[in-house]
């Protein structure tokens, strides 16, 4: 019983540890400031990262009529930038642009038009990197695995350049696991927000995602945290190291017994 007991405690130690020195390392304040969304995204491909499609509408309000609809990870051209960021789906804030579809012109909704193509259902970290290289993109991949005595720690990430925080939110959702009922944080309350999981795990201990941001209200850093007896999990999106990586790092740490 006792050694049970002690064997959770040193669980818990050990990845508040972990997850403190990550924090510590990919938190830094003086990191350069990516906006929440890049407005408006100007002409060029994207992919559809809604998870169940999104609407091609006639005029450029968002409650106008629609012409169709465009499936989850098929490709639009923007032709024209949206004009304002007057429109809100699941907390990301955008406009409406211009696009043709197939040869159809419409507007459709910019917070869910991504560079980079969305991973496929149960891809691996390491398969999606490629899949963003054979696009045309440029991307990092790394990979950690160690023995804590006993206790195996296991790392993937990806940095992908010039992403904004939505696309990050969202590839990191669909690639990491981020519990679907935890919708990208709109606020812009400075420092520190928990935000504990709509529907949280059974038997969790901890089941929440953290939210930093600067004095000026930017995100600094999204974590999603999940612990409970003998496993935990770690899915962030912070700042590279690297400057001249331009983009976002979106890292998965688990812990298991």
């Amino acid at each position: 019983m006792h050694s049970n007991k002690y064997s959770l405690i040193s669980f818990s130690l050990i990845f508040l540890l972990l997850i403190g020195s990550f924090s510590a390392i990919y938190g830094q304040e003086d990191s350069p400031k990516i906006p929440s969304i890049l407005f408006p995204k100007p002409e060029g491909l994207y992919y559809i990262t809604a998870p169940n499609g999104l609407n091609l509408r006639k005029k450029e309000q968002a409650d106008s009529d629609k012409l169709g609809k465009i499936s989850f990870g098929d490709k639009v051209d923007i032709i024209t930038p949206a004009k304002s960021k007057s429109v809100e789906v699941d907390q990301i804030k955008g406009g409406m642009a211009k696009v043709d579809f197939d040869g159809v012109i419409g507007y459709a909704f910019e917070g869910y038009l991504s560079q980079f193509p969305p991973p496929p259902a149960n891809s691996s970290a390491e398969a999606y990197i490629e899949k963003i290289r054979t696009s045309g993109k440029d991307a990092i991949y790394e990979e950690w695995r160690k023995d804590w005595g006993g206790y195996i720690q296991y790392e993937e990430a990806i940095t992908i350049q010039v992403a904004d925080w939505a696309e990050a939110f969202l590839i990191a959702k669909m690639l990491f696991g981020i519990p679907s009922k935890l919708s990208f944080p709109n606020d812009t309350k400075i420092g520190e927000v928990i935000i504990p999981n709509p529907e949280p795990h059974e038997n969790a201990w901890t089941d929440e995602m953290k939210v930093v941001r600067n004095i000026d209200g930017t995100l600094q850093e999204i974590t999603y945290s999940y612990r409970g007896e003998a496993s935990g999990k770690h899915v962030s999106i912070t700042y590279p190291k690297d400057e001249n990586d331009r983009g976002l790092r979106i890292s998965e740490l688990s812990i298991a017994d």
